[in-house]
C-alpha cells in the first residue's frame, strides 16, 4: 500500500477518452469491498469507535483542491493532486471525470452509459457481468444485472395479499375475537365521543364561550325552526322540537365541535316534498300517488294533507332516515359520500330552492290556486286573488332581511364576532305589531299561526304503514344531509386543526333522527348559518349545542303564547331569504362552464332533473350522470409513446417534450386509464397507431405475398412496411422467414412520431425520406414495451386485449415487455392464467430494466447478424 505522502506520477495514471482514470498497464483498478475498507480504516484510525469507522466506509472519496492553478480541461488537471490531512478513503467504483468540453457538447450517450459510479454501489452493480456485451471494459461502468419481475419477487420476498372483501371481513372478525375486556370498553367508548372531550373540558375558560354561543344559536334557531316547521307541513312548533331533541343526541355522539344540527332548509324542503307526494286523505288516493310520477309543473301535484296524516308521514320518514344512516355508519360506508361531488350537491340544492320558492308563493302573496310552472300565464290570471296586505308585508320583510345580510352584517362583523340576528327582531316586531293592531281599525288582516300548545308533546310510536312509500325519499335525504353536514364539518375542522370521523358522523346523525322521530321531529341536518356563527363566537365544544337546547326548552314551555300572533308570511320570507345563496349559485354556473365542462354538465343535469321531476329522481339522475362522466373520460383516455430525455434516465411523452427521443428499435407505449371493457378496443386501436401499422393486416399481406411468390427469388421488398430477412445466398421467401417491421423513429426536435399505417410508400431501413428532417429514420422495430403504471385495475376484457396485443406483435417478430404493473394487476394475471400465454420473464418491475434488456437483446442480435455475414 502506498504511503499517504507518496505522490503518484503522471505516468502511473492514464485518462481515456471518456475521462475515466486507468492504470498504466491498462488494467482497471479493482473495487475494494466494504470489509476491506473497514479493516483499512480501523488500522489507520485505531482511536476511532467502530460505529464511526463503519460510517466512514460509506463516505465517497474527496479530491482536495489544487495548490497550483491549472487550465480547465487540460490533461494536467486530471492528474491526482496531493492529498490533504483528510484520509483518502478507498472507492468501490472509479468516478468519471468530465471535462468542460464534454459538458458543453452534451453528448447523448446510450442509456447504459448514463450509469455512473456511486459512493455506495448496490450489490447488483458490484458484480462484473462478463456475458453482458454492453459492459464498459475500460471503466468497469457496467450495466446493472437485469432482473425481471419474477426474479425480483423471489429475491426480495414478495408477499401476496388477498384483496377479496370476504377475507378482509374475516380478518377483522378474527381480530375482534381476540380483544380483551379493556379493548372492548375502548371500542364501545368510541361510539360516545362526549366521554372523551368532557373529561378534558376546561370548565373555567371554555364554559363562558360555549354559554354565549349557545344563547346566540337559540336566538337564531327560534325563527328558523318555526319557519322550517311550517315548510314541512306541520305546526311551527315542530321545528322547535327538531332544534331541541336532535341536537342533544348529536352532542353526545358527534365528533364535530362546531356543527349546529337541527332544523335545516334543504332537509326540511325534501321532507315537505315527500309529505306532498305521499300524503293523502284516503288510501285510494295514496295508491294513486305511489303509482304515478308527477312533474313539478303538473297541476295535480299540489294537494292538501291532513295535519295528523302529515305528522305520521314525517315521523315515519325520519325513522327510516335514521335507520339508513345508522346502517351506513356501522358498515363504515362513509365513502359513499364521494359519489356526490360538490357540483352535484350544488345542482341539487339549487333545484330544491326553486321548489321552496314555488311552495311559499301562496303564503307570501295570498294568491289562491297557484298554477303549475307549465302555465306561464296562470299567475297573471289569478292576480286578482292576491292579498295586498300579505304581499306588501312580505316585500317589506324580504327587503329588511336582505338589507341585514348585505349591508349590516359586513359592518357588524368588524366589531362583533356574531351575525346580526335580524330574523329574531323581525319575528318579535311582527308579533307585537299584530298583537296591538288586533281588533282595531289598523288590523293588518294577515294570516297568523294561531293557538300553539305549550311544552313538548309526549313521545309516540310512528305509523310504519308509510314505510314502503317513504323509503326512496328517506335514502336521498339520508345521503344529502350527510354530505352537506360532513362537508361543512370537515371545512371547519381543517381550519381549527381537529379531526372529524366520517363513519361516526353517519352514526351520530342516524341516532339523532331516529330518536327525534318519537318526539314529533322531522329529519334535520347542520345549518350553515348557525355553524358559522358558532365558529365566529369562539365556541369550544358541543356544550354550546346543549346550552342552545336548554334555552329552546324554556322558550317552548314559557314563550309559546307569544307565537299566537306570529304572521305566517314572515316565516315564509325567512325561509326564502335563507336560501338566497342557493339562488346565486344558478347565476354562477356560467363561470363553472368556463372552468370545466364536465362539472358544469353534472350541475346542469342535476338541476334540471330536480326541477322537472323531484328531488329524489333528480338526485338519482345526477349520481348516474356523474358516474357516466367517469366512464366517458376513461373511454377517451390519452395514450402516448415515450422517449428518453437526453442526459437523463427519464422517459416522457414524445408529444409533451420536444427533446424526448425514442431509442432505436424500441418503442415504449403508455395508456393513461384503467384497462377494462369500456376502453379495451380503444387501447388496441391506440396501440396499432403507436406501432404505425396494423400487425394483423401486415401479417396477412405477408402471407399472401409468400403464397404468390413462393419459390421465387425476392428481388425487392413487397411491402414498404414489411420486409423479410433471408439468407444472402438463397433469398427465398418461405413459411419460416421472420418478419421485420420498419417504423419511423423520432429523435430530438422532431415533430413526427410514427408513420401512418395507410401510407403506401415508405423508404427502406437506412434511407431518409424526402422532405423530412434528419432526426427521423426508419429502423427495424424489435421491442415494444407496454408501461402498465396507469393501470390501477383491469378486467377480463382488458386481459384478453393484452394477450391479443402480445400475440399480434409476436407474430411480427417483435418482443413485447410489460413493466410497472400494480400488485393487484399482477395477482389478477396469476388468477386468470395470463402467464401461461405470456411468459412471466417478459414482466419487469420498472421501465429501466426493460429498456436495458431490450438493448442487450438488440446488441446480441446485431452480433449474430455480423457473425453470419462474416461466415
Amino acid at each position: 500500500m502506498r504511503s499517504r505522502k507518496e505522490k503518484p506520477t503522471a505516468k502511473e495514471n492514464n485518462v481515456d477518452q471518456e475521462g475515466n482514470t486507468q492504470s498504466q498497464s491498462g488494467d482497471v483498478k479493482e473495487d475494494l469491498t466494504p470489509e476491506s475498507n473497514k479493516d483499512t480504516l480501523t488500522a489507520r484510525f485505531p482511536d476511532q469507535a467502530p460505529d464511526d469507522v463503519a460510517r466512514m466506509v460509506d463516505l465517497p472519496e474527496v479530491t482536495p483542491p489544487s495548490k497550483s492553478p491549472r487550465k480547465i480541461g487540460s490533461m494536467s488537471s486530471l492528474q491526482t493532486l496531493e492529498p490533504t490531512t483528510m484520509p483518502s478513503l478507498p472507492m468501490q467504483k472509479m468516478t468519471k471525470v468530465i471535462n468542460l468540453a464534454d459538458l458543453m457538447q452534451k453528448v447523448d450517450r446510450p442509456l447504459e452509459k448514463s450509469y455512473t459510479a456511486h459512493s455506495r454501489t448496490p450489490e447488483y452493480l458490484r458484480q462484473k457481468d462478463n456475458g453482458n456485451p454492453l459492459a464498459d471494459q475500460q471503466t468497469q461502468n457496467y450495466v446493472p444485472a437485469v432482473i425481471n419481475q419474477e426474479e425480483f419477487d423471489k429475491k426480495y420476498g414478495f408477499r401476496r395479499v388477498d384483496l377479496s372483501l370476504i377475507t378482509r371481513i374475516y380478518h377483522y372478525v378474527a381480530e375482534a375475537r381476540r380483544w380483551s375486556y379493556i379493548q372492548w370498553i375502548w371500542f364501545v367508548r368510541g361510539f360516545f365521543p362526549i366521554t372523551q372531550w368532557l373529561a378534558d373540558y376546561d370548565w373555567k375558560h371554555d364554559l363562558l364561550m360555549d354559554f354565549i354561543g349557545g344563547v346566540m344559536l337559540a336566538i337564531m334557531s327560534i325563527p328558523q325552526g318555526l319557519a322550517y316547521g311550517l315548510l314541512v307541513g306541520l305546526k311551527p312548533t315542530h321545528g322547535l322540537y327538531t332544534c331541541i331533541v336532535g341536537p342533544l343526541v348529536y352532542a353526545v355522539l358527534g365528533t364535530s365541535k362546531h356543527a349546529s344540527p337541527g332544523a335545516f332548509a334543504i332537509t326540511a324542503l325534501m321532507v315537505g316534498v315527500a309529505v306532498e307526494q305521499v300524503g293523502t286523505l284516503n288510501d285510494s288516493m295514496r295508491t294513486e300517488v305511489l303509482n304515478t310520477t308527477y312533474f313539478c309543473c303538473s297541476r295535480s301535484k299540489r294537494m292538501d294533507v291532513a295535519p295528523e296524516a302529515a305528522l305520521q308521514i314525517v315521523t315515519c320518514l325520519t325513522v327510516c332516515v335514521g335507520l339508513i344512516q345508522i346502517a351506513f355508519g356501522i358498515l363504515n360506508v362513509g365513502l359513499l359520500a364521494v359519489w356526490m361531488s360538490d357540483h352535484l350537491v350544488q345542482g341539487l340544492t339549487s333545484g330544491a330552492a326553486i321548489h321552496v320558492l314555488t311552495s311559499q308563493i301562496t303564503t307570501m302573496t295570498g294568491v289562491e290556486n297557484v298554477p303549475g310552472t307549465a302555465d306561464t300565464s296562470g299567475m297573471a290570471k289569478n292576480i286578482t286573488t292576491i292579498k295586498w296586505n300579505t304581499a306588501s308585508t312580505s316585500v317589506v320583510v324580504c327587503l329588511t332581511l336582505i338589507f341585514s345580510k348585505e349591508i349590516l352584517d359586513p359592518i357588524f362583523v368588524k366589531w362583533l364576532k356574531i351575525k346580526f340576528p335580524m330574523e329574531f327582531f323581525v319575528v318579535l316586531f311582527s308579533v307585537l305589531l299584530c298583537y296591538f293592531s288586533d281588533g282595531t281599525d289598523y288590523d293588518l288582516d294577515i294570516k297568523i299561526v294561531g293557538p300553539v300548545q305549550p311544552g313538548m308533546i309526549p313521545p309516540f310510536v310512528p305509523d310504519f304503514g308509510y314505510a314502503g312509500a317513504v323509503i326512496p325519499s328517506a335514502l336521498s335525504i339520508a345521503v344529502v344531509s350527510f354530505v352537506i353536514h360532513v362537508a361543512l364539518a370537515k371545512l371547519i375542522s381543517k381550519k381549527l386543526n381537529y379531526s372529524v370521523d366520517a363513519n361516526q358522523e353517519w352514526f351520530a346523525l342516524g341516532m339523532m333522527n331516529f330518536i327525534a322521530a318519537f318526539f314529533g321531529c322531522f329529519a334535520g341536518g347542520s345549518s350553515l348559518s348557525r355553524t358559522i356563527t358558532s365558529v365566529k363566537l369562539g365556541s369550544k365544544s358541543q356544550m354550546s349545542t346543549i346550552v342552545c337546547a336548554c334555552v329552546l326548552i324554556l322558550s317552548v314551555y314559557f314563550a309559546t303564547p307569544l307565537l299566537f300572533y306570529l304572521p305566517q308570511p314572515v316565516l315564509a320570507c325567512i325561509v326564502v331569504v335563507a336560501l338566497k345563496d342557493l339562488f346565486v349559485q344558478i347565476g354562477q354556473s356560467v363561470k363553472l362552464m368556463q372552468k370545466s365542462m364536465f362539472d358544469f354538465l353534472i350541475w346542469f343535469v342535476t338541476f334540471v332533473s330536480v326541477i322537472l321531476l323531484n328531488v329524489n329522481w333528480g338526485l338519482l339522475c345526477g349520481v348516474v350522470f356523474a358516474l357516466l362522466t367517469v366512464v366517458f373520460r376513461s373511454q377517451w383516455a390519452e395514450s402516448t409513446c415515450m422517449g428518453r430525455i437526453p442526459e437523463t434516465t427519464d422517459f416522457k411523452g414524445l408529444d409533451h417534450y420536444r427533446e424526448a427521443a425514442e431509442l432505436p428499435g424500441i418503442r415504449v407505449f403508455r395508456f393513461d386509464a384503467p384497462l377494462y371493457f369500456a376502453n379495451s378496443e380503444l387501447f388496441l386501436r391506440r396501440l396499432h397507431l403507436a406501432l404505425g401499422v396494423d400487425p394483423v393486416m401486415a401479417y396477412t399481406k405477408l402471407k399472401a405475398e409468400r403464397e404468390k411468390r413462393k419459390g421465387e427469388a425476392l428481388s425487392q421488398t413487397p411491402d414498404p412496411s414489411v420486409k423479410t430477412v433471408a439468407k444472402r445466398l438463397n433469398p427465398v421467401v418461405d413459411d419460416r422467414t421472420p418478419i421485420e417491421l420498419n417504423v419511423r423513429t423520432r429523435y430530438a426536435n422532431s415533430k413526427e412520431i410514427t408513420a401512418s399505417p395507410d401510407q403506401e410508400k415508405q423508404p427502406q431501413m437506412g434511407t431518409k425520406p424526402e422532405g423530412k428532417k434528419r432526426e427521423e429514420e426508419y429502423i427495424h422495430l424489435s421491442h415494444f414495451i407496454i408501461d402498465c403504471s396507469s393501470f390501477p385495475y383491469i378486467d377480463l376484457m382488458g386481459l384478453e386485449v393484452l394477450e391479443q396485443a402480445y400475440s399480434d406483435l409476436s407474430n411480427m417478430g417483435i418482443r413485447v415487455f410489460f413493466c410497472n404493473c400494480k400488485v393487484a394487476v399482477r395477482q389478477f394475471f396469476e388468477q386468470n392464467e395470463f402467464y401461461k400465454r405470456v411468459p412471466k420473464s417478459n414482466m419487469y418491475c420498472s421501465l429501466i430494466p426493460a429498456i436495458i434488456q431490450a438493448e442487450i437483446e438488440r446488441e446480441q442480435e446485431k452480433q449474430k447478424k455480423e457473425q453470419k455475414i462474416k461466415e
